[in-house]
């Protein structure tokens, strides 16, 4: 189990414990900022953590030293997945800014979109290979396409649809896969689930307390 442990400012730190243990095998300062996101390479070599100090940092999953580093945001990243087959990395990011980087070389390829508001989350739906984001303000956006190569200004890489505006500031998105879903939680305590193409088919209340 891999756990991040903040203080906002100070540090992020990466905690790696076995299952039947209830004290970490390892510890160390990854960031010297709030850690925001934690994902595992496909092939489990790495683990990449994401933080409010603008990085992602890359780091051997048997030795726990630090391998590489990407920059690129302005701002805290807020979370990271990976495409079907591990060869991208996405980052988004409170700067508006959506990043695909190449998982072997490293390299920026290039930004998804050009966002007026920044990016809380985003997924990859592994069976049809797309991407979905959700932005501050509750809009999700679905990218089909997506292309690799090289040029971090080929901003229009990727079919790109809004499929829904919520008008309700988002906090998560995810894939609720038994029912082809995305379901969307709020910052007022709602989940929200649309359709792939942004119809909407059921929401919660929020609970009382």
């Amino acid at each position: 189990l891999i756990v991040g442990e903040s203080i906002p400012g100070v540090s992020g730190i990466i905690h790696v414990f076995h299952e039947s243990e209830t004290f970490p095998e390892h510890s160390w300062q990854a960031h010297g900022d709030e850690l925001t996101a934690l994902q595992e390479s496909y092939n489990g070599s790495f683990w990449m953590s994401g933080s409010a100090d603008h990085t992602v940092r890359i780091w051997e999953s048997d030795t726990f030293l630090e391998k590489d580093w990407l920059e690129g945001h302005t701002a805290p990243i807020m979370k990271l997945t990976q495409n079907t087959d591990g060869s991208l990395l996405i980052s988004a990011g409170s700067d508006n800014a959506l990043k695909v980087w190449d998982q072997l070389s490293r390299e920026r390829l290039y930004d998804l979109g050009r966002h007026q508001f920044g990016l809380i989350d985003v997924f990859w739906k592994q069976d049809k290979s797309e991407l979905f984001a959700l932005n501050q303000r509750g809009t999700i956006y679905r990218y089909q396409d997506l292309k690799v190569h090289s040029g971090a200004q080929s901003s229009n890489t990727g079919r790109e649809r809004v499929i829904n505006r919520t008008k309700k500031p988002g906090s998560c998105l995810t894939y609720w896969k038994q029912h082809d879903l995305l379901v969307m939680g709020t910052f007022e305590g709602e989940l929200h689930a649309f359709t792939s193409d942004g119809k909407a088919k059921w929401n919660t209340k929020p609970f009382e307390s």
